[in-house]
């Protein structure tokens, strides 16, 4: 019986998470129990201890453990952090603490808690077997009923040893309460802070990746499930390097929205009629004017109040369409280097970049290409409507990575066929690398006329080498170079400013 209060939604809860997180149930049974308990634990949003007077012995230890580790701050700190009516990041902090827990225990008194735990139904399937016996015996005749009755006493014997057996077990854990207290808190409490971090971990993955979807699930329009996190987490824990991405896009995204918000919104400029209303800002002069006359000023506040006042109809310039965003990636080997004193990749924050751009696609309903190169024709291209894409597909797009040399020909050649296949204008395209850039005079003057006639503007960020500046300054309405990683606050803002 577990030490938690709970109820059928909550059994299915927990047993529809075992399946989907199939290692939470390969740890031993004693870990079993202890995992269904702290699962309630976390995902109830007021769990409730049982009284621990009406608990078995092995269960009152297990009271005891579980006492120990929901009276931590670090198992309020997970909470907070989203196990609540979550079942992936329930399964994943009750796996964890459990495992921590049962393995710092003492072999000795795991051996003990296993006895009791598989006594107790023991005994009272024997005590219930020596009860079948009697009534059975009380209808039979005499011989037979003198065996049923010595079976009877066969199993209440063996249920007295079970049960003395039991008891000198529950004593002896009894002795040893404070060091089974102490053990399960100090080992919850480190087991609780890593579960806290992998919940925030797989909170960022699933965040990034499907920050292109609609419906944040699998584009079918429904919420994403957890069958589907858990999937999406799966892929994204084999890599370290989406792991990072994930992580690094978080910090990107917030600069992004705070650099989309402070560019300069355009107010209303044109007049189109006159209107009444309240705004003092448009109001007519002569309406203004009754202010100056004593006779008229109650007249002025009457309308005002009224919004009655005779002012400017005005409107802003129609909002124009917007072109596509497209992403050129260097994917030639060096970009698998760190780059300053940083210990990130020059791979991994311009991934980052890209899906921060992304975002901002989304969010603007722009179409959103990627495009992956390196040396002669080695290009790969994803293409992305409106900004919206599945998470398995944003993750291949990612995760994808030629590794070979640098060349800049058939990317400017794929980024104006994008551009021209538009029917907006005014695309962005965006370069970043870290090679040696050259570009024939034949492609050059073919980009520029090109992209002028499509009012396309052109920003290029070089990593750690500034020799190909000359030449994509003539290609780039501006550029921006990056020594270190970790100051690309100017660059940031002059991609994340389109």
């Amino acid at each position: 019986m577990p030490i938690i209060a709970h109820d059928r939604y909550d059994e299915e809860a927990y047993r529809d998470a075992i399946l989907m997180h199939p290692q939470a149930s390969q740890i031993s049974p004693i870990g079993q129990d202890l995992t269904e308990d702290l699962f309630y634990s976390f995902h109830q949003t007021l769990p409730r201890l049982a009284s621990r007077e009406v608990l078995s012995p092995s269960r009152q230890v297990y009271h005891k453990i579980l006492e120990e580790i929901i009276n931590t701050y670090e198992w309020n700190d997970v909470r907070g952090g989203g196990t609540v009516d979550d079942p992936l990041y329930s399964i994943m902090a009750a796996k964890s603490v459990a495992k921590s827990v049962i393995g710092k225990l003492e072999a000795g008194i795991l051996r003990k808690i296993e006895q009791l735990r598989d006594a107790e139904p023991e005994i009272e399937r024997l005590f219930g077997e020596a009860e079948t016996y009697d009534e059975l015996a009380q209808g039979a005749s005499d011989d037979k009923a003198r065996e049923l009755y010595k079976k009877a006493e066969e199993s209440r014997k063996k249920a007295a040893a079970l049960s003395q057996a039991a008891e000198r077990a529950a004593h002896s854990l009894d002795g040893k309460a404070e060091q089974i207290e102490d053990s399960a808190r100090q080992s919850a409490r480190q087991a609780l802070e890593e579960a806290e971090s992998d919940i925030k971990s797989t909170q960022a993955a699933i965040e990034t990746f499907t920050r292109g979807s609609s419906s944040g699930g699998s584009g079918n329009g429904s919420a994403m499930t957890a069958r589907e996190k858990i999937e999406l987490a799966t892929k994204v824990g084999k890599s370290d390097r989406l792991k990072h991405i994930a992580e690094l896009t978080g910090r990107m995204n917030r600069i992004a929205l705070q650099t989309q918000k402070s560019k300069v919104k355009h107010p209303p400029d044109e007049i189109v009629g006159i209107t009444t209303g309240k705004d003092l800002g448009k109001v007519l002069p002569v309406e203004l004017g009754q202010l100056a006359d004593p006779d008229l000023e109650p007249l002025f506040f009457k309308k005002y109040i009224e919004g009655q006042l005779l002012q400017f109809d005005m409107r802003g310039s129609e909002k124009q369409g917007r072109g596509p965003i497209i992403v050129a990636l260097d994917s030639s080997g060096s970009m698998q280097d760190t780059l300053g004193n940083s210990s990130t990749t020059k791979e991994v924050w311009s991934k980052s970049v890209m899906l921060a751009l992304l975002a901002i696609a989304h969010k603007e309903k722009r179409d959103f290409a990627a495009i992956h190169f390196s040396h002669g024709q080695a290009v790969k291209v994803f293409e992305f409507s409106k900004g919206e894409v599945p998470p398995s597909e944003l993750i291949a797009a990612t995760d994808f990575f030629i590794c070979g040399g640098t060349s800049y020909d058939e990317w400017m050649k794929r980024s104006l066929k994008l551009v021209e296949r538009s029917k907006f204008n005014r695309a962005d395209t965006i370069c970043i690398s870290d090679g040696e850039v050259y570009i024939t005079d034949e492609l050059e003057k073919n980009w520029n006329s090109r992209r002028k006639a499509r009012d396309m503007r052109c920003y290029s960020v070089l990593l750690g080498d500034e020799q190909g500046g000359e030449v994509l300054s003539r290609i780039s309405d501006a550029i921006a170079t990056v020594d270190d990683l970790r100051d690309d606050n100017d660059a940031l803002n002059l991609m994340f400013s389109i």
